[in-house]
């Protein structure tokens, strides 16, 4: 459903199954930004969010944005304590998506170039 409403907002997206396959896809490609799920099987959103954190420039600087179901206060703290820039909460909006796509598309290497 995300990738459905990045491609309607004009944005590719690669979609990993759980936390391992975000991590190698994060050492092998070059990423604005990780939307990265909170809960998933083999290694957790905050689990990948560290290994992502422990690999070598210019990698471990991509701004990573939690997606969780979890709306509770200070959930947010949580995932920047992982190490996450933002948190966004299921369900997702096209509108708060997209605001948070124009937050962080200041932030990323390839605007930087621009």
């Amino acid at each position: 459903m995300i990738a459905e409403m990045l491609a309607e907002l004009g944005h590719n997206a690669d979609l990993a199954c759980d936390g391992q396959e975000a991590v190698a896809a994060v050492q092998a490609r070059r990423y604005d930004l990780v939307l990265m799920d909170a809960q998933m099987p083999k290694m957790d959103g905050a689990a990948a969010t560290k290994a992502i954190r422990a690999l070598d420039p210019p990698a471990n600087a991509v701004p990573i944005v939690a997606l969780t179901a979890h709306a509770i206060e200070g959930y947010r703290d949580v995932c920047v304590a992982a190490g996450m820039n933002d948190y966004l909460s299921k369900p997702v909006k096209l509108r708060a998506l997209n605001t948070l796509l124009a937050r962080w598309s200041a932030h990323t290497p390839s605007a930087a170039q621009t």
